[in-house]
């Protein structure tokens, strides 16, 4: 398969949602889902900068930082709209699933926002180390 870490890391945790959160139910632990998004915005931020590694070759640090963590929370900005769009549009055209939920009040969303913005940052911090 692939040999890129974030690969992997979005990998386990989409399967880690569909097997634990929906067919366990750990969605009930608040750390679950936390955790998802962090290693979320860690997993696509690796993704990123090995997607763009040789365009941002020449940038420092810092600016490719912040072009791979804005990027990243872009990611996860689009994913909270397709949570809306799940739980909104099954509603209003009464599709076989209505009735489920996959987004949760605006301070959860911040929180989702926030810990992917996390992850990415913990990706550059990784980043930084490793090429020091």
């Amino acid at each position: 398969m692939t040999k890129n870490a974030g690969s992997w890391i979005v990998f386990s945790a989409i399967i880690a949602n569909f097997i634990l959160g929906f067919g366990f139910n750990y969605y009930r632990f608040s750390w679950f889902d936390t955790s998802l998004h962090f290693f979320g915005g860690l997993g696509v931020y690796l993704i990123l900068s090995s997607y763009f590694r040789s365009d941002l070759a020449g940038l420092l640090w810092l600016r490719r930082t912040i072009l791979l963590v804005g990027a990243t929370v872009l990611v996860g900005v689009i994913w909270e709209f397709a949570e809306y769009s799940f739980t909104t549009i099954p509603a209003i055209l009464s599709l076989p699933w209505d009735g489920l939920s996959f987004i949760g009040d605006l301070p959860d969303t911040l929180t989702d926002l926030s810990l992917d913005l996390l992850g990415a940052l913990f990706g550059s911090i990784l980043h930084f180390f490793r090429k020091s």
